[in-house]
């Protein structure tokens, strides 16, 4: 990409120890807001299914896509 230097987000992602701790943080926060939609609505067996595949195939359409990608 030719960049001079990185994004401002990506700020402390050069420390392993602020990268790993980041992503347990990242995947906890998607998992518990996932979790408690899912269960607060009280949606259950193929529906949960089809809800988890859909915002599965979102996300990889996001990052292979590059939607969130900043210049």
């Amino acid at each position: 990409m030719n960049w001079k230097e990185l994004p401002w987000f990506w700020q402390g992602f050069d420390m392993f120890w602020f990268a790993a701790l980041m992503m347990v943080l990242a995947r906890a926060s998607w998992a518990f807001l996932f979790g408690w939609f899912a269960f607060r609505s009280r949606v259950t067996g193929v529906y949960l299914s089809i809800i988890t595949q859909a915002l599965t195939y979102a996300l990889m359409l996001a990052f292979f896509r590059k939607i969130w990608a900043l210049a």
